[in-house]
């Protein structure tokens, strides 16, 4: 869980959750995008389009090297979590997707 503050958490269930759904089927879109075509996760050039499409990068506020970072720190798996098989490294699935919109 990346949002300690049991507030902040709260407020960003609340932002988040009506557009869950739809968050579901961007994912399912944008995974299809890749080069890999895989259905369980984004690589970055999708996580990319979808930023752009989306209208986050602006290069004011949010320039593609910040995409990069947040792609980066959002796919990092500890060894405690190795178990994942289907998180493939250089991806994101879907729930470090949801986490990279957060950030």
């Amino acid at each position: 869980n990346i949002v300690k503050d049991k507030k902040m958490y709260a407020a960003i269930s609340d932002v988040l959750e009506p557009h869950y759904k739809r968050l579901r089927n961007v994912f399912k879109q944008y995974a299809c995008h890749g080069t890999m075509a895989d259905p369980f996760s984004i690589q970055l050039n999708a996580f990319t389009d979808f930023c752009k499409d989306a209208k986050i990068v602006d290069n004011v506020h949010c320039k593609l090297v910040d995409l990069d970072y947040v792609f980066v720190a959002c796919n990092v798996t500890e060894k405690r979590h190795s178990y994942q098989t289907g998180n493939r490294a250089h991806s994101l699935c879907r729930y470090e997707f949801c986490e990279a919109i957060i950030r």
